[in-house]
């Protein structure tokens, strides 16, 4: 198990797998993204993911979870095709 606190973590443990830092045994199957993230949300995350690691980014179940229960969240995870 792999544990980064905000979306800049995450994306530079990903940046190892690309560069052969951390074995690719250790790709994380699993992603338990908070959208209500410190220095990088989740929003922004998901985004640089799919651009930055479209390899990793389809082997990877993301799991979104947020405090928010803002209704106008439904529609945006709808048009970028997460729900």
């Amino acid at each position: 198990m792999v544990e980064a606190y905000n979306g800049v973590e995450a994306l530079a443990y990903y940046e190892k797998l690309e560069q052969g830092a951390v074995s690719l045994e250790n790709l994380p199957e699993v992603v338990l993204l908070d959208l209500n993230m410190h220095v990088m949300d989740g929003w922004d995350f998901f985004e640089t993911f799919k651009k930055r690691f479209p390899k990793y980014f389809s082997q990877t179940k993301i799991f979104i979870l947020s405090s928010s229960i803002n209704p106008l969240m439904k529609p945006e995870l709808k048009k970028k095709r997460i729900l």
